[in-house]
């Protein structure tokens, strides 16, 4: 089908049912109320605008880190409100130790340096976290 240019303002979901790009009955069906597939080109866009943002970010010497999807709890009462983990993080048990799934990729990176003291001339150290992020 020919897409008209018709001057409206689309927003990202209609674009993307446009091209089938998107599959949001099955991906519901599959993972609930924010589930969708992904496909063919809206997959490929979506990958095309992760890299051209990481290497956007290097550009400009930022280290590409993609980092741990899982962090101790140890770890991450020292980065999230301790009080809030329960209701806003995923919650992972039956280890040595609780572990919550990474809500931004910014958890697990305070951990990378979290047991050190950096001099002020190392500064600023910069980091583009890539990672899956889990919220409830």
């Amino acid at each position: 089908a020919r897409l008209e240019q018709d001057g409206k303002l689309r927003s990202h979901s209609e674009l993307l049912a446009m091209i089938d790009g998107i599959d949001s009955r099955k991906g519901c069906d599959v993972g609930g109320t924010r589930g969708y597939f992904l496909k063919g080109y809206g997959m490929l866009l979506n990958q095309a605008l992760q890299s051209y943002a990481i290497n956007f970010l290097v550009r400009r010497k930022f280290m590409p880190v993609q980092p741990p999807v899982l962090v101790r709890k140890s770890m991450m009462s020292k980065v999230a409100q301790l009080e809030s983990f329960d209701e806003d993080l995923y919650k992972v048990v039956g280890g040595k130790e609780d572990m919550y799934l990474a809500a931004t990729s910014e958890q697990p990176l305070c951990g990378l340096h979290g047991d050190q003291e950096l001099p002020p001339s190392s500064l600023p150290i910069l980091y583009c976290g890539h990672s899956t992020c889990f919220r409830k």
